[in-house]
């Protein structure tokens, strides 16, 4: 039955489109802070760009008084510059209370949350840094992933949405990219997938539907496409991520 949910299409047609879309970003001027840059006071040394999207940046940085390799989550410059940028700042900012309530007892399936602070108008949010990559670009190195080793990312990332559930907040983008992976050298067949990215998560209270549709077409399934937000959301993307690992096929995307 699942199967009749998915279609044959080729992951490479996604890894296209994430290549143009960080080509986008580049291009357009974003990108505002360099290798070796120190900012706030020196507190932080940026080391790299590690992506972002339509409204945040994402920058691998080195917290220099704790010598704490950090990820740094800021606005991009569009956005700030947009008319309604403290529509978004509240928006930021929810996102950051939502990631601390839901790491509160240091999940080992949740990315933790450090701070959130203000500079000149520029909002950052400190997360952990997660060595590794993502479980995208893993399954893209790999191919398909053997059953056993992609039940267990399923199970552990599972986890992690029984807790974010038992505190009241969906997820809503339970994505091969939002799924890091992280591996002890020494270790043989050690992968820990842990959550990121709560960027358009929500919670449970009323309306039951979002003003507007989130999320990752591919994996999105009908019910968010028509902004409703519910469990079963997270449920249906955690399902989704396995056909991909398991089956080298992405969902249907248009019901």
């Amino acid at each position: 039955m699942l199967r009749e949910l998915i279609q044959q299409r080729q992951p490479r047609e996604l890894t296209k489109s994430v290549s143009q879309s960080t080509l986008a970003i580049n291009k357009s001027g974003r990108m505002f802070w360099q290798d070796g840059q120190l900012i706030y006071n020196g507190k932080y040394k940026i080391e790299k760009y590690l992506g972002g999207g339509g409204f945040a940046l994402t920058y691998q940085a080195m917290h220099t008084k704790l010598n704490r390799r950090v990820v740094i989550k800021t606005p991009n410059i569009s956005v700030q510059r947009d008319p309604d940028y403290p529509k978004y700042v509240e928006r930021f900012k929810k996102e950051a209370q939502m990631l601390a309530m839901c790491c509160t007892d240091s999940h080992p399936h949740i990315v933790q949350v450090f701070d959130f602070f203000e500079k000149d108008g520029r909002y950052c949010l400190e997360m952990q840094y997660i060595a590794g990559e993502s479980l995208w670009e893993y399954v893209q190195r790999q191919g398909k992933l053997p059953e056993t080793e992609a039940v267990k990312y399923i199970c552990q990332i599972g986890l992690a949405l029984v807790e974010v559930h038992k505190k009241g907040v969906f997820h809503l983008d339970v994505t091969p990219p939002n799924i890091m992976l992280n591996f002890d050298p020494g270790v043989p067949k050690s992968g820990k997938a842990v959550l990121i990215d709560f960027g358009i998560a929500g919670d449970m209270s009323p309306p039951s539907t979002l003003s507007r549709t989130f999320g990752n077409k591919a994996f999105a399934p009908y019910e968010l496409r028509k902004g409703i937000r519910h469990p079963t959301v997270d449920v249906y993307c955690l399902a989704a991520y396995f056909v991909l690992c398991h089956h080298w096929t992405t969902p249907y995307q248009f019901l």
